[in-house]
């Protein structure tokens, strides 16, 4: 019996951990489908200076939605509700706001959308035009480069409001009799608003919302009659009577009577006074546009514009082109570009670039450069970006002379022991100029050729390497070969001039340029040159003038205006 009852006992447990494990099993699809859906479907429905309207489509199993935004650059901000829509307010004009929605079903959350952003402006920005360029000039010129500066012209757009205003004024008639005529007409209105004035006693206003103060001047000798508005007031237009709070001076005549001065708090003026009507700039001003950029572009020959500078800040209107082929013609042009559009580079008004500026940049005097790239060279090949920091001076270390022969030696297939910038020609001195020099080439290991540009000159033909930096040179050719020496040293030092100018490189500021020597004394490499190169001729050429000598060829190839 006792047997019996413990299997049955063992029966009913083993059932009801199994009913229980059944009802867990069946209740978690349930629980899992109560999670809402992703939101799909985000979009502006509106915006303005301060809002954005947002529409979204509805989600599977959402009880609610979870809104969030935030300004570019701040925090999110989070709103629950449970319509399919939302208005954001009092948000700051011209930003760039992004927003996001998830479905929320009781503490089961979906997945956020997609997030969308927007910049609020009205359909009538508060900003309807950009400063327009005006004094495009050049204020230097170099081998390499070219300064321009510039002037923001006046506000159009201002000029554009006040004659706009004053159309809206009544017309008048022409002065027919300054002196006397419009001198009655003004004591008699004067006369009229006092009497008026002392017969009721309620005064006569009209919102300073409509019609602003000012202040009425007749003048005896020129009887024209100004109205000065105050500022922050707009003037009605039409046949509308211009009405506001003023003062009244007239001055003593014949005709009137003497000293007539009257201050009311209501005064109207009649639109058939004869006067000539004259609204001060100060109320027509339009609001500033503080956040507008400078973008600066340039062309050589009849190529197509580039931009060199997309974002410069609007407090200093001057700018240096760098990178700039020597002794060449170039175009251009400024254009100042708002914050809301300037990152698609589009331009408020098609013709918001100044007029095009025509330049030249300079050229060295001696300097010859022949441009004839290495294209078969493996270094070459790779056209990895060069990260200009300065230069780098070698000597090739060999007696052949010509920059042509190196030339061919690293413009073979294959060829991938060295590549270089430049090779000058020991003969002549012309500059044989083998990659670009913003392109990485292979002339002093990696951290060299990650930032250095590098330069070989040729050696004279007429020395003979024993072994190492040593060589000798016969007697009667000495000469020559000291020749050769200095028209490679005047050489480097006109070219280096030119890309310091080039890459606003300061030739005597420590790091700036080094020889393969002064390099190896640094890194630990394996090389002399040049200094062994000028040493053995007795030249007395040294890395610490040739410095000197581009700093003076630099500052002479410069011209300020």
């Amino acid at each position: 019996m006792k047997r019996i009852l413990k299997k049955t006992i063992t029966l009913m447990i083993s059932f009801a951990v199994a009913f229980s494990g059944m009802i867990l099993i069946n209740a978690e699809p349930a629980f899992a489908a109560s999670k809402p859906a992703k939101v799909a479907g985000l979009k502006v429905s509106s915006k303005t200076a301060n809002t954005i309207s947002l529409k979204w489509d509805k989600a599977k199993r959402a009880k609610k939605y979870q809104l969030a935004y935030h300004a570019a650059g701040g925090s999110w901000k989070y709103k629950t509700i449970k319509a399919r829509s939302y208005k954001i307010t009092k948000l700051k004009g011209y930003t760039r706001y992004y927003f996001r929605v998830r479905a929320v079903n009781g503490k089961r959350k979906g997945k956020w959308s997609a997030t969308n952003n927007i910049y609020t402006n009205p359909i009538n920005p508060k900003y309807d035009y950009l400063p327009q360029i005006d004094g495009l000039r050049v204020t230097r010129t170099g081998p390499g480069s070219i300064g321009v500066a510039w002037d923001i012209a006046g506000a159009v757009s201002n000029e554009e409001e006040i004659e706009a205003d004053e159309a809206s004024l009544p017309e008048v008639e022409e002065n027919k009799s300054a002196t006397t005529e419009e001198t009655i007409e003004a004591v008699e209105a004067a006369d009229a608003a006092v009497n008026s004035a002392e017969e009721t006693t309620t005064e006569k206003t009209v919102s300073d919302s409509t019609l602003p103060s000012a202040e009425i001047k007749s003048e005896s000798d020129g009887g024209q009659t100004t109205v000065t508005p105050e500022t922050d007031t707009e003037i009605s237009g039409g046949d509308s009577p211009l009405v506001s709070k003023q003062d009244v001076e007239v001055p003593a005549t014949d005709n009137a009577q003497a000293s007539a001065e009257t201050e009311t708090d209501s005064v109207q003026t009649s639109a058939e006074s004869g006067a000539d009507v004259k609204i001060s700039t100060e109320e027509a001003t339009a609001e500033s546009f503080a956040d507008y950029k400078f973008r600066v572009q340039i062309r050589s020959g009849n190529g197509e514009w580039k931009t060199v500078a997309s974002a410069l800040g609007n407090s200093s209107p001057t700018y240096t082109i760098r990178d700039l082929e020597m002794g060449t013609e170039y175009g251009i042009r400024v254009v100042a570009i708002d914050d809301v559009t300037w990152k698609n580079y589009t331009v408020v008004k098609s013709d918001g670039y100044s007029d095009e500026l025509k330049c030249r940049t300079n050229t060295i005097g001696g300097l010859s450069v022949k441009k004839s790239y290495t294209t078969r060279n493996e270094i070459y090949k790779e056209k990895r970006s060069l990260n200009v920091k300065g230069l780098m001076l070698h000597s090739v270390g060999d007696n052949v002379q010509s920059a042509e022969t190196w030339y061919n030696i690293y413009n073979r297939k294959g060829y991938n022991r060295a590549a270089v910038h430049a090779f000058i020609d020991g003969s002549d001195g012309k500059v044989w100029q083998t990659m670009p020099w913003s392109q990485r080439a292979g002339h002093a290991g990696k951290k060299a050729n990650d930032n250095y540009i590098g330069v070989e000159m040729c050696e004279s033909k007429y020395i003979d390497y024993n072994s190492g930096t040593n060589f000798t040179v016969a007697s009667k050719y000495r000469s020559s070969a000291k020749s050769s020496a200095t028209a490679t040293y005047w050489a480097s030092v006109r070219l280096f001039a030119y890309l310091c100018d080039r890459y606003n490189l300061d030739p005597l500021k420590e790091g700036v340029i080094y020889s393969h020597n002064e390099w190896r004394i640094k890194t630990g490499s394996g090389h002399w040159d040049p200094e062994h190169y000028w040493k053995g001729l007795g030249t007395g050429f040294s890395m610490k003038q040739f410095r000197k000598d581009v700093k003076s060829v630099l500052d002479k190839s410069i011209t300020y205006y």
